[in-house]
């Protein structure tokens, strides 16, 4: 069967409902002013509905088809490679291997850059400790990016551990995040609960 265009499938359909179109206009004509009104709003209402879904039935269709090669991340989940360990320079606290602290673990999306995490104990107190490469967006003014990005994690604390500038935020309740950046890694720790700057800092410094 030839599919039929959009245009004729509106006007077949407006065809065979005219007369229910004509009894429905009748009625409303009868309608008290106010709730005419309230008819038309209702009506109003369900056509900006009704657009807005095709609308965006229109965008993910676009979207969907939209080239990938741009994107490395996107290029790698599409071609099959999955990343499971960093393939980018990390961190570690001195003394230690990724194998003792129980290894990586992708925290990202598969079609986002990989950031990889691990767990670590200071002080008998459990963190998290996710690395990521520098993204190209924070190379340029660095230390404004940082504060910025530290700003959405309330982490308005700053202690300077040789030329790492480290941000802390403590909640109401006690956990922590640690925000900094060493050796072209944008690092991003998160504590159960609070610890003392003197912590941090040794912690910090620790990662070689």
């Amino acid at each position: 069967m030839k599919s039929m265009s959009i245009v004729a499938f509106i006007s077949t359909h407006f065809k065979e409902r005219l007369p229910l179109l004509t009894a429905l206009r009748h009625r409303y004509n009868t309608l008290p002013k106010n709730k005419k009104r309230l008819v038309a709003a209702l009506v109003i209402l369900l056509g900006v509905g009704l657009i807005a879904v095709l609308v965006t039935i229109g965008v993910n269709q676009r979207l969907s088809t939209a080239p990938f090669k741009n994107d490395p991340s996107i290029t790698k989940k599409y071609t099959g490679k999955q990343i499971t360990s960093p393939d980018y320079k990390t961190l570690l606290p001195v003394g230690k291997t990724i194998d003792s602290l129980g290894g990586w673990t992708r925290v990202s999306p598969p079609e986002s850059n990989p950031v990889f995490a691990y767990i670590d104990r200071v002080n008998g107190k459990q963190i998290n400790v996710s690395e990521q490469p520098l993204p190209n967006e924070f190379k340029q003014d660095t230390a404004a990016q940082i504060q910025q990005l530290a700003s959405g994690y309330k982490a308005t604390e700053k202690v300077t551990v040789g030329d790492v500038t480290v941000f802390i935020g403590t909640s109401a309740k006690g956990p922590q995040s640690v925000i900094f950046v060493k050796n072209n890694l944008l690092v991003l720790i998160k504590s159960s609960v609070a610890l003392s700057e003197n912590d941090w800092a040794s912690y910090v410094n620790s990662l070689k």
